[in-house]
């Protein structure tokens, strides 16, 4: 998921969107992670792709 580079961004002031790509266990390790780190920016979690993409303004930047 890029956990460190998603804590970066958030970091620098930037809104960060987060998509687990596993299907195993994929609304947890999205939830656990924004639950951990909720002080840390603003994130958005996703276990949908569509969703995901869609919740990215454009032009889109995906790391």
């Amino acid at each position: 998921m890029g956990q460190n580079l998603a804590l970066n961004f958030a970091n620098k002031g930037l809104k960060v969107s987060v998509y687990n790509r596993t299907e195993a266990n994929e609304g947890k390790v999205i939830a656990d992670f924004i639950s951990k780190n909720k002080n840390q920016g603003n994130f958005l979690g996703f276990t949908d792709l569509e969703t995901f993409v869609n919740s990215l303004a454009k032009p889109r930047k995906i790391f």
